[in-house]
């Protein structure tokens, strides 16, 4: 569930104009690492996970559980200018 719900959130802010490589920059993560977490050849750690949440403003349960709670829409991302 966490690569589909990743691969959701760069996906969108891909469409907004935020690159993975940014992204990953901004984050001090690897840019090879969201490559393998969307394709489930390894899983970041809690900390990494909650680094994410935090980035894309959205609860861990979130990108961890099956429940479907509405993402924030971009426009209410940190990152992204109202």
């Amino acid at each position: 569930m966490f690569k589909d719900k990743l691969g959701k959130l760069l996906d969108e802010a891909k469409k907004n104009g935020k690159s993975a490589a940014k992204i990953a920059e901004e984050l001090k993560i690897a840019r090879a690492m969201f490559t393998h977490w969307r394709n489930g050849r390894s899983f970041p750690n809690e900390k990494t996970i909650e680094k994410i949440a935090n980035y894309f403003n959205v609860t861990t349960d979130y990108l961890l559980k099956t429940d479907e709670q509405p993402a924030l829409k971009f426009q209410q991302l940190k990152f992204w200018p109202e």
